[in-house]
């Protein structure tokens, strides 16, 4: 295997060359190159496990995740100490990381990724973000997020870019499904933790192009999956959904319920995606974390979703299409909130045989559709027109997260009110930060 080599004159990495493409990853200077390491607190356990790792090495053991018998085990470093970073952003962060740590963010234009970036960089962590930018929905609204966070638009000469305002924070456009790209990102990187949160989204659109999301939710995430388990990356975090419950009538909805039954293909990918990280992690002992979202909303959210779809017509005097003629009920849980949810469980490591845990992440008290639709009226000062329809195929008419797991494991319980998150809504939604304004 080609080892990637440093360009001095340009002070960048140089990834193996796949199938004649060399690629280029910028690498911040200064950082230090070596084996994976495995930060946070559980450093003492590492070791511990490290060296019953070469005890059982001795033995003709089975080799741990990473690892293909005849390689060279990895060994563990200590994390690198704390940074002080320039505040990005800063709503209320409830947790703080202990430890500077070098974060690899999928989807990181997307909603959640956007936002996730900016807690992190705010934190002081170091942030390589990938996005395919595909046009899914408006691509303006992925560049702006991207110029948000000081990255201007890729272009074909420039796939890769470094932040003009946070020194942490590089990007590369790229698809996940292209595992050649994938895999010379991780032989010039050495990541501490992986954010997954690229996929292809949408319960109705799944049923009109279901090959991207077979390709890009199942195919893409095993290629991430195993460039994670070579590399011995210390802890992936993965986004599933709350799809994933299907028709399920038992509220509210808990981790072990049984999820057999999805409605749609988007959900059947995200059950598979569940699937396919239990199997790494009892063969691998690869640590997965699967994060089941519910109904997220807030600023520089997704314009198919129904705060900007409402949003729109509201302000445009058109009329708003209520499915199931409004009887329906959602977990609406702000994007803080989210936030908060996946970065205090960065360094909740899963451990045991099969080191992988799944957590709703939910505000717990599901809201009335058409009370929805009442406290947006409110903050945007204006009237709906209601188009009222019957239940769309794939569509659930309740989502309610159990959120007892995630409790007692973090000690967090999502809290920003409807109202409260609504009114932030729609003040960036009337504010020139929104690209789809007009």
């Amino acid at each position: 295997m080609e080892v990637p080599r440093r360009d001095a004159a340009a002070g960048e990495w140089r990834a193996p060359s796949t199938a004649g493409n060399r690629k280029k990853i910028a690498r911040r200077p200064g950082n230090r190159k070596g084996p994976a390491e495995r930060p946070g607190e559980e450093r003492g356990k590492a070791a511990k496990a490290a060296g019953k790792q070469r005890k059982a090495a001795a033995a003709g053991a089975k080799p741990g995740y990473g690892e293909q018998p005849g390689e060279a085990r990895k060994r563990v470093r200590e994390p690198r100490k704390s940074r002080k970073a320039t505040p990005v952003c800063r709503m209320f962060h409830d947790i703080t990381l202990s430890h500077e740590m070098k974060i690899l963010i999928t989807g990181a234009a997307g909603f959640i990724g956007y936002h996730l970036c900016r807690r992190l960089l705010d934190e002081g962590h170091q942030i390589t973000g990938i996005d395919s930018l595909n046009d899914y929905y408006d691509v303006r609204l992925k560049l702006a997020r991207l110029a948000e966070l000081g990255i201007d638009a890729p272009t074909d000469d420039t796939p890769q870019l470094r932040s003009s305002r946070t020194a942490p924070m590089r990007f590369a456009q790229m698809h996940i499904e292209d595992v050649a790209v994938l895999e010379g990102l991780f032989a010039a990187e050495r990541f501490d933790r992986v954010i997954h949160l690229a996929a292809q989204a949408g319960v109705r659109y799944s049923l009109e192009n279901p090959i991207a999301y077979a390709s890009s939710n199942v195919l893409g995430f095993v290629n991430l999956l195993e460039c994670c388990r070579k590399q011995g990356v210390g802890h992936v975090l993965y986004a599933s959904s709350s799809s994933v419950y299907g028709g399920n009538t038992k509220v509210p909805f808990a981790e072990n319920d049984p999820v057999n039954h999805p409605v749609s293909l988007y959900a059947a990918t995200k059950r598979s995606d569940e699937l396919i990280a239990e199997v790494y992690a009892r063969l691998y002992a690869l640590p997965l974390t699967g994060l089941r979202f519910f109904t997220v909303y807030g600023p520089w959210g997704r314009p198919d979703m129904a705060p900007m779809l409402f949003t729109r017509s509201i302000l445009a005097g058109k009329p708003i299409r209520v499915f199931n003629h409004g009887d329906m009920r959602r977990d609406f849980t702000y994007i803080d909130d989210i936030v908060e949810g996946v970065v205090r469980l960065l360094d909740q490591v899963p451990s045991g045989a099969i080191p992988t845990e799944l957590f709703n992440i939910g505000h717990g008290s599901p809201m009335e559709l058409m009370e929805f639709i009442h406290t947006l009226e409110r903050a945007l000062g204006r009237t709906a027109q209601l188009d009222l329809q019957p239940m769309q195929p794939g569509d659930v008419p309740c989502t309610w997260a159990d959120t007892t797991h995630l409790q007692e494991r973090i000690h967090f319980q999502p809290r920003v009110t409807l109202a409260e998150g609504i009114g932030r809504f729609a003040a960036w939604y009337l504010s020139d930060k929104n690209p789809l304004k007009n």
